[in-house]
């Protein structure tokens, strides 16, 4: 008769007097039983020491190290910029460096504030309204009116979206610009296009 037959049930399962847990194979129950970790709960220590990361000085177990040095914000690979003060940011996960920089970042939506978008970015988008706004007062440039403004394509190409082609004009006069009144605003538009931009 087997040592281990000691320990055997009824159903022929295993249960160990070690930690109480009961094993279905003979199989199971011997690896368990003879498994040399369960003498001193130092042993397993000894045989995966820790290691300390390369980058930030954090101490990691053998079997974690190289994941963790992979996604260290500290190593080189994965120092990002914040993108408000460009000090370094140290939170993998995050945009910004902190809180500060978050409000002010994102003030104007997920995709990031107006002010760190070139006018390149802007195209892109079709964002030509924001386009209009960074380069021209947003108000009629014929009556001044500035809770309904519109932007006007001064070449009729609705895809040209240079500041030198936007022109800010209220509904009325933007009407105007696509009717037979045209003359009535045209001097005006060139003008102040003129005293804008030069052209």
């Amino acid at each position: 008769m087997n040592d281990l037959d000691l320990y055997r049930n009824n159903d022929g399962t295993y249960t160990s007097p070690r930690n109480g847990k009961t094993y279905k194979s003979l199989k199971a129950f011997r690896s368990h039983w003879f498994y040399p970790g369960h003498v001193s709960p130092d042993t397993f220590k000894k045989r995966i020491p820790d290691v300390e990361c390369q980058h930030c000085g954090k101490i990691y177990s053998k079997a974690n190290i190289r994941r963790h040095e992979a996604s260290c914000p500290h190593n080189p690979i994965n120092i990002r910029k914040c993108p408000v003060c460009d000090s370094k940011i140290l939170n993998n996960y995050a945009v910004t460096c902190s809180y500060a920089c978050s409000n002010t970042y994102f003030r104007h939506g997920n995709e990031g504030g107006l002010q760190y978008k070139t006018d390149e970015q802007l195209r892109e988008d079709n964002r030509y309204r924001d386009i209009c706004a960074r380069y021209h007062e947003m108000s009629c440039v014929i009556c001044g009116e500035n809770n309904l403004v519109e932007v006007h394509h001064l070449n009729e190409d609705s895809k040209d979206h240079r500041p030198e082609n936007l022109v800010p004009l209220c509904p009325t006069h933007h009407q105007y610009w696509h009717s037979r009144y045209r003359h009535l605003v045209e001097d005006v538009v060139y003008k102040y296009m003129e005293q804008k931009f030069g052209r």
